[in-house]
């Protein structure tokens, strides 16, 4: 007896005895998989900090997605309050491809489509609008994320007061 080769399904010949035990193990693996597509986004992470003195977070990507081919989607939300001025940007990183994205709430949306080897692509949706973002490094080449405060000019002490990030997977 054969079986396919995703979900291990069963495939008979015309030689192989017809089994109810092989249609409800079939039947559990369809269960499972559909139900994982059913549930919706996950939550990835999520990271909340009161207390101010924050202004860069990075995490490996390897830990956090397990691998690109997962994902058709990967949004992240970033709402942070700071003393911010006019020049200062919140910067988003994927190993080394860098956006630079306006203050306030961020929504980034990078899409692998199932395919870690695809170029870098995506939007961020802000106060100023949207913006295609793209680059020419693979997914499975970005090792880290990274979220920092980008203050113009150049202040090393400036941080967060509060900040809120959440990761979902699609």
């Amino acid at each position: 007896m054969e079986h396919t080769k995703n979900f291990n399904l069963t495939q008979w010949a015309l030689t192989d005895p017809v089994r109810m035990e092989d249609f409800n193990a079939d039947n559990a693996r369809l269960e499972a998989a559909l139900t994982a597509l059913s549930a919706g986004p996950e939550l990835l992470l999520e990271r909340e900090e009161a207390d101010g003195g924050f202004s860069i977070t990075s995490y490996g990507l390897k830990d956090l997605l397990e691998t690109w081919d997962r994902w058709s989607a990967i949004v992240l939300y970033i709402n942070g309050e700071a003393d911010y001025n006019e020049q200062d940007v919140i910067r988003v990183a994927l190993g080394k491809a860098a956006f630079d994205l306006p203050k306030g709430p961020v929504v980034a949306c990078f899409l692998p489509l199932r395919d870690g080897g695809r170029h870098i692509q995506g939007f961020a949706l802000t106060a100023e609008g949207c913006r295609m973002l793209e680059h020419s490094l693979s997914f499975e080449a970005a090792e880290t994320l990274v979220v920092q405060i980008l203050k113009q000019p150049a202040d090393p002490s400036h941080s967060f007061k509060k900040f809120h990030m959440l990761v979902l997977g699609i």
